[in-house]
Protein backbone atom coordinates (compact mmCIF):
# COMPACT_ATOMS: atom_id res chain seq x y z
CA UNK A 1 0.00 0.00 0.00
CA UNK A 2 1.41 3.39 -1.01
CA UNK A 3 2.04 6.16 1.52
CA UNK A 4 -0.52 8.39 -0.21
CA UNK A 5 -3.21 5.69 -0.17
CA UNK A 6 -2.55 4.99 3.50
CA UNK A 7 -2.83 8.69 4.36
CA UNK A 8 -6.14 8.92 2.47
CA UNK A 9 -7.60 5.88 4.24
CA UNK A 10 -6.39 7.18 7.59
CA UNK A 11 -8.27 10.42 6.95
CA UNK A 12 -11.50 8.57 6.15
CA UNK A 13 -11.36 5.98 8.92
CA UNK A 14 -10.24 8.07 11.89
CA UNK A 15 -11.56 11.19 13.63
CA UNK A 16 -11.93 13.96 12.68
CA UNK A 17 -12.22 12.80 9.06
CA UNK A 18 -14.54 9.95 10.02
CA UNK A 19 -16.84 12.43 11.79
CA UNK A 20 -17.02 14.55 8.63
CA UNK A 21 -17.84 11.46 6.56
CA UNK A 22 -20.64 10.45 8.95
CA UNK A 23 -22.02 14.00 9.02
CA UNK A 24 -21.94 14.10 5.23
CA UNK A 25 -23.81 10.80 5.09
CA UNK A 26 -26.39 12.25 7.48
CA UNK A 27 -26.96 15.17 5.13
CA UNK A 28 -27.34 12.83 2.17
CA UNK A 29 -29.99 10.90 4.11
CA UNK A 30 -31.86 13.95 5.37
CA UNK A 31 -35.14 12.65 3.92
CA UNK A 32 -34.87 9.83 6.46
CA UNK A 33 -35.06 12.23 9.34
CA UNK A 34 -34.58 9.87 12.27
CA UNK A 35 -31.58 8.10 10.74
CA UNK A 36 -30.11 11.39 9.59
CA UNK A 37 -30.40 12.96 13.04
CA UNK A 38 -28.93 9.86 14.67
CA UNK A 39 -25.90 9.92 12.38
CA UNK A 40 -25.42 13.65 12.86
CA UNK A 41 -25.54 13.41 16.64
CA UNK A 42 -23.26 10.37 16.54
CA UNK A 43 -20.69 12.32 14.51
CA UNK A 44 -20.82 15.29 16.88
CA UNK A 45 -20.61 13.07 19.98
CA UNK A 46 -17.69 11.07 18.57
CA UNK A 47 -15.85 14.26 17.68
CA UNK A 48 -16.43 15.69 21.16
CA UNK A 49 -15.36 12.54 23.00
CA UNK A 50 -12.19 12.10 20.96
CA UNK A 51 -11.35 15.75 21.61
CA UNK A 52 -11.37 15.40 25.40
CA UNK A 53 -8.34 14.51 27.52
CA UNK A 54 -10.52 12.00 29.36
CA UNK A 55 -11.05 9.89 26.23
CA UNK A 56 -7.67 10.46 24.61
CA UNK A 57 -5.79 9.40 27.76
CA UNK A 58 -7.96 6.30 28.07
CA UNK A 59 -7.30 5.31 24.46
CA UNK A 60 -3.58 5.96 24.80
CA UNK A 61 -3.46 4.02 28.05
CA UNK A 62 -4.79 0.88 26.38
CA UNK A 63 -1.59 0.81 24.33
CA UNK A 64 0.92 2.39 26.69
CA UNK A 65 0.23 0.23 29.74
CA UNK A 66 1.70 -2.81 27.99
CA UNK A 67 5.25 -1.48 28.24
CA UNK A 68 6.21 0.60 31.28
CA UNK A 69 9.16 2.99 31.07
CA UNK A 70 12.65 1.79 31.85
CA UNK A 71 13.82 2.40 35.41
CA UNK A 72 15.53 5.78 35.52
CA UNK A 73 19.34 5.53 35.57
CA UNK A 74 19.23 1.72 35.83
CA UNK A 75 21.48 -0.38 33.56
CA UNK A 76 19.90 -1.74 30.41
CA UNK A 77 18.82 -5.38 30.27
CA UNK A 78 21.85 -7.70 30.11
CA UNK A 79 22.65 -8.80 26.60
CA UNK A 80 21.39 -5.66 24.88
CA UNK A 81 24.01 -4.85 22.24
CA UNK A 82 22.54 -1.91 20.33
CA UNK A 83 19.96 0.87 20.53
CA UNK A 84 17.50 1.03 17.62
CA UNK A 85 15.54 4.26 17.12
CA UNK A 86 12.54 4.45 14.80
CA UNK A 87 11.81 7.61 12.85
CA UNK A 88 8.55 9.51 13.26
CA UNK A 89 8.03 11.71 10.20
CA UNK A 90 9.80 14.98 9.47
CA UNK A 91 9.36 18.76 9.58
CA UNK A 92 9.42 19.29 5.82
CA UNK A 93 10.86 22.47 4.28
CA UNK A 94 11.47 24.07 7.67
CA UNK A 95 11.83 27.78 6.80
CA UNK A 96 13.94 28.62 9.85
CA UNK A 97 16.47 25.94 8.92
CA UNK A 98 16.24 26.11 5.13
CA UNK A 99 15.87 22.34 4.83
CA UNK A 100 13.95 19.35 6.14
CA UNK A 101 14.38 18.76 9.87
CA UNK A 102 13.24 16.11 12.31
CA UNK A 103 9.69 16.44 13.60
CA UNK A 104 8.98 17.04 17.28
CA UNK A 105 7.92 13.40 17.47
CA UNK A 106 11.23 12.19 16.04
CA UNK A 107 13.24 14.58 18.20
CA UNK A 108 11.67 13.12 21.35
CA UNK A 109 12.85 9.65 20.35
CA UNK A 110 16.33 10.84 19.42
CA UNK A 111 16.69 12.70 22.71
CA UNK A 112 15.76 9.64 24.74
CA UNK A 113 18.02 7.39 22.67
CA UNK A 114 20.92 9.78 23.23
CA UNK A 115 20.31 9.56 26.98
CA UNK A 116 20.30 5.76 26.84
CA UNK A 117 23.50 5.82 24.79
CA UNK A 118 25.19 8.06 27.34
CA UNK A 119 24.22 5.64 30.12
CA UNK A 120 25.20 2.47 28.28
CA UNK A 121 27.80 3.37 25.65
CA UNK A 122 25.98 1.13 23.16
CA UNK A 123 26.06 1.79 19.40
CA UNK A 124 22.97 3.32 17.80
CA UNK A 125 20.98 2.36 14.71
CA UNK A 126 18.66 5.02 13.26
CA UNK A 127 15.81 3.76 11.09
CA UNK A 128 13.76 5.82 8.64
CA UNK A 129 13.60 6.16 4.88
CA UNK A 130 12.23 8.50 2.22
CA UNK A 131 8.50 7.68 2.10
CA UNK A 132 7.75 10.52 -0.33
CA UNK A 133 11.02 10.33 -2.25
CA UNK A 134 12.71 13.12 -0.29
CA UNK A 135 16.37 14.03 -0.85
CA UNK A 136 17.39 13.07 2.70
CA UNK A 137 16.17 10.05 4.61
CA UNK A 138 14.68 10.35 8.08
CA UNK A 139 17.70 8.41 9.34
CA UNK A 140 20.02 11.10 7.94
CA UNK A 141 17.99 13.86 9.60
CA UNK A 142 18.07 11.97 12.89
CA UNK A 143 21.80 11.36 12.58
CA UNK A 144 22.49 15.04 12.06
CA UNK A 145 20.43 16.21 15.02
CA UNK A 146 21.76 13.46 17.31
CA UNK A 147 25.34 14.42 16.50
CA UNK A 148 24.85 18.20 16.57
CA UNK A 149 22.66 18.49 19.66
CA UNK A 150 23.57 15.44 21.71
CA UNK A 151 27.10 14.56 20.61
CA UNK A 152 26.19 11.02 19.57
CA UNK A 153 27.07 9.60 16.16
CA UNK A 154 25.04 6.63 14.92
CA UNK A 155 26.88 3.52 13.80
CA UNK A 156 24.16 2.36 11.39
CA UNK A 157 21.66 4.23 9.22
CA UNK A 158 18.70 2.30 7.83
CA UNK A 159 17.37 4.51 5.02
CA UNK A 160 14.93 2.41 2.99
CA UNK A 161 11.91 1.83 5.23
CA UNK A 162 8.53 3.52 4.86
CA UNK A 163 6.61 2.01 7.77
CA UNK A 164 7.05 0.05 10.99
CA UNK A 165 7.16 -3.38 9.34
CA UNK A 166 9.85 -2.18 6.94
CA UNK A 167 11.71 -0.51 9.84
CA UNK A 168 11.89 -3.91 11.50
CA UNK A 169 12.86 -5.91 8.41
CA UNK A 170 15.63 -3.56 7.29
CA UNK A 171 16.98 -2.98 10.81
CA UNK A 172 17.01 -6.71 11.50
CA UNK A 173 19.16 -7.28 8.42
CA UNK A 174 21.72 -4.78 9.71
CA UNK A 175 21.65 -6.30 13.19
CA UNK A 176 22.12 -9.83 11.89
CA UNK A 177 25.09 -8.67 9.84
CA UNK A 178 26.59 -7.31 13.07
CA UNK A 179 25.72 -10.55 14.94
CA UNK A 180 23.37 -8.67 17.27
CA UNK A 181 20.21 -10.32 18.59
CA UNK A 182 19.00 -8.27 21.56
CA UNK A 183 18.33 -4.55 21.11
CA UNK A 184 16.88 -1.65 23.06
CA UNK A 185 13.99 -0.41 20.91
CA UNK A 186 13.17 3.30 21.17
CA UNK A 187 9.82 4.64 19.99
CA UNK A 188 6.73 6.28 21.44
CA UNK A 189 5.01 4.24 24.16
CA UNK A 190 1.81 4.22 22.10
CA UNK A 191 3.66 2.84 19.07
CA UNK A 192 5.63 0.25 21.03
CA UNK A 193 3.16 -2.70 20.80
CA UNK A 194 3.20 -2.64 17.00
CA UNK A 195 6.95 -2.03 16.86
CA UNK A 196 7.76 -4.89 19.25
CA UNK A 197 5.53 -7.25 17.27
CA UNK A 198 7.28 -6.35 14.01
CA UNK A 199 10.79 -6.74 15.41
CA UNK A 200 10.00 -10.06 17.06
CA UNK A 201 8.65 -11.37 13.77
CA UNK A 202 12.06 -10.55 12.27
CA UNK A 203 13.78 -12.76 14.84
CA UNK A 204 15.22 -10.04 17.06
CA UNK A 205 14.77 -9.69 20.83
CA UNK A 206 13.59 -6.12 21.36
CA UNK A 207 13.78 -4.70 24.88
CA UNK A 208 11.16 -1.91 24.90
CA UNK A 209 12.53 1.53 25.73
CA UNK A 210 9.39 3.65 25.33
CA UNK A 211 9.19 7.42 25.53
CA UNK A 212 6.47 10.09 25.27
CA UNK A 213 3.52 8.78 27.29
CA UNK A 214 0.20 10.46 26.50
CA UNK A 215 -1.94 8.67 29.08
CA UNK A 216 -0.47 10.50 32.07
CA UNK A 217 -2.43 13.36 33.60
CA UNK A 218 -1.04 16.88 33.45
CA UNK A 219 -1.08 19.55 36.17
CA UNK A 220 -4.35 21.21 35.20
CA UNK A 221 -7.54 20.89 37.31
CA UNK A 222 -9.42 17.61 36.90
CA UNK A 223 -12.40 19.25 35.18
CA UNK A 224 -10.16 20.15 32.22
CA UNK A 225 -10.42 16.46 31.27
CA UNK A 226 -13.85 17.05 29.72
CA UNK A 227 -12.91 20.17 27.76
CA UNK A 228 -12.30 19.50 24.05
CA UNK A 229 -8.98 20.45 22.47
CA UNK A 230 -7.13 19.89 19.22
CA UNK A 231 -4.26 18.27 21.12
CA UNK A 232 -6.51 15.62 22.64
CA UNK A 233 -8.08 14.95 19.25
CA UNK A 234 -4.61 14.35 17.83
CA UNK A 235 -3.79 11.87 20.62
CA UNK A 236 -7.07 10.01 20.03
CA UNK A 237 -6.31 9.90 16.31
CA UNK A 238 -2.85 8.48 17.00
CA UNK A 239 -4.16 5.85 19.43
CA UNK A 240 -6.92 4.68 17.10
CA UNK A 241 -4.44 4.55 14.23
CA UNK A 242 -2.16 2.29 16.28
CA UNK A 243 -5.08 0.02 17.14
CA UNK A 244 -6.02 -0.27 13.47
CA UNK A 245 -2.35 -0.85 12.65
CA UNK A 246 -2.10 -3.70 15.15
CA UNK A 247 -5.22 -5.28 13.70
CA UNK A 248 -3.93 -4.90 10.14
CA UNK A 249 -0.54 -6.38 11.02
CA UNK A 250 -2.26 -9.32 12.71
CA UNK A 251 -4.42 -9.94 9.63
CA UNK A 252 -1.55 -9.63 7.15
CA UNK A 253 1.06 -11.38 9.30
CA UNK A 254 3.44 -8.42 9.47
Amino acid sequence: MSVVTLAFLKTLLLPPGLCVVIAGLALCLRRKQRLSMFLLWFAVTLLYLCSTPLASRALAGLLEQRYPPLVLDAPLTPGVAAIVVLGCDRYANAPEYGRDEVSACTLARVRYAAELQARSGLPVLLSGGRPMGEAESEAQLMDRVMADRFGVKARWLEQDSRNTAENAAASAALMRAANIQRIALVTHAMHMPRAVRSFRRQGLEPVPAPTQYYSVADHRPAWFAVLPSAGSLLVSNMALYEMLGLAWYAITGK
